[in-house]
């Protein structure tokens, strides 16, 4: 999908008259919503505002020719389509938007069912060297970096503004929730020190929706066990193909494939041993992890299980059946083809203008389509899903 879209404002480019009025009155000094910053002169939100979707940077302080060009940041690119952003564009500068040049660009791709662990220790990437160990090499211009907890990954290749980002996409929507939960309980707080009455304080307090309520807003049916990696590359400076250079270019995008450096080692069937089930002991779940690695050990699961009989002192059958009851579902191995077809099922959307319940879908591989988890199961596209 298109995650993220910034747009170059050329020097004395004209503004809308919705936008217009504001940025003559900056001549004078700073006026809401615009506040100043640290590489442009002043920056404004206009979904308060003006209720359009976009973050304006004006002026940015280092050109070297004096002519100062400004950045239109469009807020949840990857919820809107082509067209949906081209308004928003327009709504602001009196400029052809399918001209704009484009400054910076997030092409993702979610992947199902696959841990980042996973996904880190298959990938390799052309033209650089992968290593675990070290921060920088200057020589070939990696920057590695992992980051996170026992719940949440960050693993970055590469170096800005052009690198690949891959992540838990579900672990990065729960602590989106945790904040809005947070600022919905801060305002209710501070509601209560107002003199008013029990309806205002009804009628006035901010709800913060469930879990899986804001993930179906995001676009994902979350359910127990759900995984999903997203891999992501970030495009920006001189680093634009010549494919994708101008906003008008990404009518195209679905086309490009930005994963190319992106090359992943054949593997057998994955489990995704991410938390255990409600009701799962830790210990279980870890002799259930162990169980898939003997399985890993000996290149099948029947001298697995023969193994786990021989040494299990009468008890093997028994320890067999528990574990296999809370053992998580098998997925194919993931395939380079599998992230472009993710890639390019979620951005065709977007590129057409298609209406979806679910924008963020796994690939069409048939294989693919038969995981199932807690009574879902993922359904390959129509014709009827991907035209309008």
């Amino acid at each position: 999908m298109i995650d993220k879209v910034d747009i170059r404002i050329p020097w004395l480019t004209p503004f809308s008259r919705e936008i217009g009025d504001v940025i003559a009155q900056l001549r004078h000094g700073h006026v809401y919503p615009f506040r100043p910053a640290k590489f442009y002169s002043c920056v404004g939100d206009l979904r308060e505002s003006h209720g359009i979707d976009a973050i304006l940077h004006l002026n940015y302080k280092f050109s070297r020719d004096h002519k100062t060009s400004s950045k239109l940041e469009i807020i949840d690119a990857g919820k809107k389509t082509i067209v949906e952003m081209a308004e928003i564009i327009r709504r602001i500068i009196n400029i052809d938007p399918f001209e704009c040049e484009l400054m910076r660009l997030d092409l993702a791709s979610d992947i199902f069912g696959v841990p980042v662990h996973v996904v880190r220790d298959l990938a390799r990437f052309r033209y650089k060297r992968f290593a675990t160990r070290i921060e920088k090499s200057f020589e070939i211009e990696l920057e590695f970096r992992a980051m996170g907890t026992a719940d949440s990954q960050t693993f970055n290749a590469g170096r800005r503004p052009n690198f690949i980002r891959i992540y838990n996409k579900i672990k990065e929507l729960y602590g989106q929730w945790l904040k809005l939960k947070q600022r919905c309980e801060r305002f209710n707080k501070q509601m209560k020190s107002f003199d008013m009455s029990a309806e205002q304080l009804y009628y006035g307090a901010r709800f913060c929706p469930t879990f899986e309520g804001f993930c179906l807003a995001e676009g994902f049916e979350c359910f127990e066990g759900l995984t999903v990696t997203r891999i992501e590359r970030q495009i920006g400076a001189a680093q634009f193909p010549e494919e994708l250079r101008l906003f008008g270019d990404l009518r195209n995008a679905h086309l490009f494939n930005p994963f190319t450096a992106v090359k992943i080692l054949p593997s057998g069937v994955i489990r995704s041993f991410e938390q255990p089930p409600p009701g799962v002991s830790i210990r279980d779940w870890l002799a259930a992890m162990g169980l898939d690695r003997l399985r890993q050990e000996f290149g099948n699961s029947h001298q697995a299980c023969s193994y786990v009989q021989k040494y299990g002192n009468g008890n093997g059958k028994r320890v067999l059946e528990s574990l296999f009851s809370i053992m998580p579902p098998e997925r194919p191995p993931i395939t380079e083809t599998e992230i472009f077809e993710a890639y390019a099922r979620s951005t065709e959307r977007q590129v057409t203008g298609a209406k979806a319940i679910n924008v963020y879908l796994p690939p069409r591989h048939e294989e693919t389509n038969q995981i199932t988890r807690g009574g879902i199961k993922v359904l390959p596209a129509t014709r009827e899903d991907r035209w309008p």
